[in-house]
């Protein structure tokens, strides 16, 4: 295992992003001391994790601070464009479908109601086109940094990275961390303009929940999610649980999605 270079298996060709990913891992003993089995406290040791995931891409990464990309993509990056609008087509035709909605001739609407969160989710998974449409990454464990509780050893951890990667000085580094990590590599970034610390998704996308609950406090739709059935909401917004708040923002986007396409039916009758 020592003789193990994990360096060797890195993909060096032309055009390779290498996106760096850097966490803490804890260790701890897997048995207690012997004689005493009362004892809970047991050694544990850390280290910085350190992994790369890397793509080839199909145009050239050589770039400096100086460079101008132009956009030539056909789809708009701010506001509305073609693929988003047949997206939301997709998901008004499957609320249609779901509901079925009948104006009978005193102007009352009658719809479906056998269904749930679920079912929705999973007829709108059928209907839109999901997936990874890229090659499969080169993943690679590289060796690991030193104990990540101080700036100084995430940094020795970042140096690292330039030796692994044989980075020249005009070459960006991306790398990805949690929220504590993340801190501690924006302090360098002065020292090192080519680095490019990226915050992880779970906590990109806590924050934009968060964002929303408090937006939506506001416009009365905690009633709204309350009828629905949801609890504890009045925890929500000092405790924001990533995997309960993305369902209750899902039930509220159905549940007002559909109050939408019912009002929209019976108006056009």
């Amino acid at each position: 295992m020592k003789s193990i270079n994990p360096c060797q298996r890195l993909n060096k060709s032309e055009n390779i992003w290498n996106l760096g990913v850097i966490d803490n891992i804890d260790f701890k003993e897997a048995t207690f001391r012997y004689g005493n089995i009362f004892d809970t406290t047991r050694t544990s040791t850390h280290t910085t994790l350190r992994m790369v995931f890397q793509h080839q891409m199909p145009f050239n990464l050589y770039e400096n601070k100086n460079d101008e990309n132009q956009n030539s993509s056909p789809l708009e990056l701010f506001g509305m464009n073609q693929m988003i609008s047949n997206t939301l087509d997709i998901f008004d035709s499957v609320l249609d479908n779901l509901l079925n909605v009948q104006i009978n001739f005193q102007g009352i609407a009658i719809y479906q109601t056998n269904f749930d969160m679920a079912i929705v989710h999973d007829e709108i998974l059928n209907r839109v086109e999901h997936g990874c449409k890229v090659e499969p990454l080169n993943v690679v464990i590289l060796e690991p940094g030193g104990v990540p509780n101080s700036d100084e050893s995430i940094f020795e951890s970042l140096e690292m990275y330039k030796k692994d990667f044989e980075l020249r000085s005009e070459q960006y580094l991306d790398v990805v961390a949690d929220e504590a990590i993340f801190r501690r590599i924006i302090k360098l970034t002065d020292q090192w303009p080519y680095l490019r610390p990226i915050l992880g998704q779970w906590h990109t996308s806590k924050d934009m929940c968060s964002i929303l609950i408090v937006l939506f406090s506001s416009y009365r739709i905690f009633d709204l999610a309350n009828s629905l059935g949801v609890k504890f909401l009045e925890k929500l917004e000092s405790v924001v649980d990533y995997r309960s708040t993305v369902h209750v923002l899902e039930l509220i986007w159905t549940a007002v999605s559909l109050a939408i396409r019912i009002y929209i039916k019976k108006k056009k009758y």
